[in-house]
């Protein structure tokens, strides 16, 4: 993020280099554009899955830490959304660490899984893929895998791959990574020839069951998906 980037950022406001950003949110007097997901829709998609999936009831538990600015659009969707619905009850929040996301929400998940028993979790909320994994290696550790879901953001090939085997992850929403990547590298093209280009563009996001996994791994990796 911009905190991060900082001294960066201003070197090249100082030597005038145009910035574009990636699936981030930069500022700076040189930034030109940023290209990323809505994580407004990214959010809403996700948690209106959790919602109609529970019918409008149940306990979920929540695994989200503050630092970026995507995660926590997702989140504020997440809070506001369920707290529209009574019977959604958020039971636990799970942080992770930054220097060991996968190990810390392993464990935390272990923790979660033993301080409420069996048939008080319905569902898991993860703010991206990689905790989202870790989560699930816990449930199924436990043996807990009939009892809930998970659904994850991102599309990562791990989480994919997932959701088309026997994990507890049943649903993602993936970002069209390759998208973003292609418009931005157009937009620098038409910067430096000239043209204006937009401050911020949206990618599309798909949400992904097993339903449409095979074609989603398919575009988005162009290979077919091997179910473990």
């Amino acid at each position: 993020n911009s905190e991060i980037l900082s001294s960066g950022l201003e070197r090249a406001a100082q030597r005038e280099i145009p910035v574009f950003a990636l699936d981030n949110s930069l500022t700076g007097e040189t930034v030109v554009s940023e290209v990323t997901a809505d994580n407004v829709e990214i959010g809403r998609v996700a948690v209106r899955y959790i919602i109609n999936r529970l019918g409008g009831e149940g306990n979920v538990v929540d695994i989200f830490s503050s630092g970026h600015q995507g995660i926590e659009t997702r989140q504020a969707i997440w809070e506001l959304l369920s707290g529209q619905f009574a019977g959604i009850t958020e039971i636990a929040r799970i942080p992770w660490e930054d220097s060991a996301v996968s190990s810390s929400v392993r464990d935390r998940m272990e923790a979660t899984l033993q301080a409420n028993p069996s048939g008080t979790i319905d569902a898991v909320f993860a703010t991206y893929d990689t905790p989202a994994l870790a989560a699930a290696d816990a449930i199924t550790a436990a043996g807990r895998q009939d009892e809930m879901f998970v659904i994850g953001i991102d599309g990562d090939r791990a989480a994919l791959e997932a959701i088309a085997g026997d994990s507890p992850i049943e649903a993602c929403v993936s970002q069209d990574f390759i998208l973003m990547g292609m418009t931005i590298a157009f937009e620098i093209v038409d910067y430096l020839n000239g043209h204006e280009v937009p401050r911020f563009q949206y990618a599309p996001v798909t949400l992904v069951t097993k339903e449409n996994v095979a074609e989603v791994y398919q575009m988005k990796y162009g290979a077919e998906l091997e179910v473990q």
